[in-house]
């Protein structure tokens, strides 16, 4: 089995991606499920499928096969899909005790952060492949969970400045206003990554910035610790921690 402190993290990549590498897999399995067996994939597309797979216990500590995955790397559609069944009601139970009929998009949130020590961008990532799944395999949820969907990653939902250039011109003071609201005071998305630590526990670095105005010193320095960490998990995750 896949260890506790890796299948901690939820998938998080999309959902396509995901049934598009089982597709392959049903085509050849190989003894070890490593990043070498996701080609044309980038780094990060490998190290979110191998978290993926772990959290799934798609493989062991050694990246061996489990029966977990042979059972969703199939032809058979109807096969995967009840395979599927069962391990969304297995790995998100704390999630389905919520009623996703009647949960709101905030509950569900603050419970996917308690659960799985998770915020920001790549909760969005794993609520969207938590929401793509439940549509897989059968599972209705309300419509206002859904509408994280088609909410925007690492920016605002909704530009106030644009709002205010769709206004009428009687109304120009108003939009003037929300510009300079937007200029100064409005809040910057934040963007996140985390990663599992090997002795317990994860760290997450989060941004709320600019990222194309930053200075040349401030971009190197910014840019260098998310290769680091990058580097960091792909270690892990090649080495099975």
């Amino acid at each position: 089995m896949a260890s506790e402190q890796a299948a901690a993290t939820p998938a998080y990549l999309p959902w396509k991606t995901l049934a598009n590498t089982l597709d392959a897999l049903a085509e050849h399995m190989p003894n070890r499920i490593d990043p070498s067996a996701f080609p044309g994939q980038s780094g990060t597309t490998k190290n979110q499928l191998l978290l993926a797979f772990r959290f799934f216990g798609f493989i062991s500590d050694e990246g061996k096969p489990t029966p977990a995955l042979l059972s969703v790397a199939v032809r058979d559609e109807a096969a995967r899909k009840a395979a599927f069944k069962k391990l969304f009601e297995q790995k998100y139970a704390p999630l389905i005790a919520l009623n996703l009929m009647k949960t709101t998009p905030s509950e569900f949130g603050d419970t996917m952060t308690e659960v799985y020590s998770i915020s920001g961008d790549t909760r969005l990532k794993a609520t969207r492949f938590f929401l793509n799944m439940a549509e897989y395999v059968g599972v209705e949820v309300s419509p206002l969970l859904q509408r994280d969907k088609t909410k925007a990653i690492g920016t605002p939902t909704t530009s106030r400045k644009r709002r205010a250039r769709q206004r009428p011109a009687d109304n120009d003071n108003e939009a003037d206003e929300d510009d300079d609201d937007d200029e100064v005071g409005a809040p910057l998305a934040a963007e996140s990554r985390s990663v599992e630590l090997k002795s317990g526990g994860t760290l997450t670095l989060s941004a709320t910035t600019k990222f194309m105005a930053l200075s040349a010193t401030d971009r190197k320095f910014v840019f260098d610790l998310i290769d680091k960490l990058e580097e960091y998990e792909t270690q892990n995750v090649a080495s099975g921690k």
